[in-house]
């Protein structure tokens, strides 16, 4: 029995010994990608940039790619007051400066891959931090309304505390805690690729600093403006070509031609009329604001039957906004919107010269309420 015992421990103290160097790799991964990603995991790191944009200073950023609704959290929780308007929506409306509401203070709040969720939560998150704006531009997109267990991107669950809480206030139905819970997001902590951006950007930041800067653009850099707009720089434009964007939307058309756009539940319906209406009591003009696609795009789809579910898309965006004493402004046709080909750099991102255009179709005196 002490032999067979004894035999037993060896293989059962291997396994043991992989087991915690398995482990202890796995945690050492993860605590490199904590410290050489602070913009996408380390909350004191995203808060020191909220307060050199507080502070009325841009900041030179490594890559755009991060968590940038930590940022905004962090950011209209230090405001001293809130902006005359407000635009919250997703990397469509990611360059739109103050320029764009001339005379008026105006903040853009854009996060990346924006859903419904998302505005019930920038709504909490404005109202507990008492800085509603006079004007609360929202926008909405093809895939605003797309089933939870359909969607390719989750960012919007970095915002679950602030949409559970809006969502209970409105009564609105909650997703539940699953579908809520950012699990991808801590999955990427454990990342080789994640690693390895991260020591990319190490490397070069030894010889380009990044950080608080007067610069509104740079030849390397992106800037994050003060007003919260991305400026891109000089050799990230020089990747976007018109070719490129138009063979992109070519593309793009053919890939998504025969399907649907992602249209509104009628569950979805009353929840956008609830938040709307809850805004205008609380005196806030809101607007609705939708981008169009590139030419090449629409023109593609436009007999199809994804083109189709867009117009009726848009329809029933503008019928709920006008129900709710909101604005509607845009359209995903691009004349319809105003915008022309070369203000696109991709299908659906375009220049502030389409947004100046979408912007323009809001009434003076909704952009300028005093």
């Amino acid at each position: 029995m002490k032999g067979r015992f004894k035999s037993a421990t060896g293989p059962r103290a291997l396994v043991v010994w992989i087991g915690v160097a398995a482990i202890t790799l796995i945690a050492l991964l993860g605590f490199c990608n904590y410290l050489m990603n602070p913009l996408t995991f380390r909350v004191g790191a995203l808060r020191k940039v909220a307060e050199v944009l507080n502070r009325g200073q841009n900041f030179a950023l490594d890559d755009p790619n991060i968590d940038f609704r930590g940022i905004r959290r962090e950011h209209i929780r230090l405001m001293s007051s809130a902006p005359d308007v407000l635009l919250f929506a997703g990397s469509r409306f990611e360059v739109a400066t103050a320029n764009t509401f001339p005379g008026r203070t105006f903040y853009n709040a854009f996060v990346h891959n924006d859903y419904f969720e998302d505005l019930l939560a920038v709504t909490a998150l404005l109202e507990e931090a008492d800085k509603l704006p006079k004007t609360l531009v929202l926008s909405a997109r093809h895939l605003s309304f797309r089933p939870i267990s359909d969607r390719e991107t989750d960012e919007w669950r970095m915002f679950s505390p602030e949409y559970k809480r809006m969502a209970q206030h409105l009564e609105i139905p909650v997703a539940p805690a699953l579908e809520r819970f950012p699990v991808s997001h801590y999955q990427s902590m454990f990342s080789m690729e994640y690693l390895k951006h991260g020591i990319i950007m190490a490397m070069q930041k030894t010889a380009l600093p990044y950080g608080a800067t007067s610069q509104v653009d740079d030849p390397e850099r992106d800037i994050l403006h003060a007003d919260g707009s991305l400026a891109f720089s000089k050799k990230h434009i020089g990747t976007f070509t018109p070719e490129s964007a138009r063979a992109e939307a070519a593309a793009q058309a053919k890939k998504l031609g025969k399907k649907k756009a992602s249209l509104p539940t009628s569950d979805d319906v009353k929840s956008l009329e609830k938040l709307l209406r809850y805004l205008h009591a609380k005196g806030v003009q809101s607007v609705i604001a939708i981008t169009p696609h590139h030419p090449a795009f629409w023109e593609g789809v436009a007999n199809e039957n994804y083109g189709r579910t867009l117009s009726e898309l848009e329809a029933r965006i503008k019928s709920i906004a006008i129900n709710s004493n909101a604005v509607f402004v845009g359209s995903f046709d691009p004349q319809m919107a105003g915008c022309r080909e070369s203000s696109f750099r991709d299908y659906i991102h375009l220049d502030e010269v389409c947004l100046k255009s979408i912007f323009a179709q809001i009434p003076p005196l909704v952009a300028a309420k005093d």
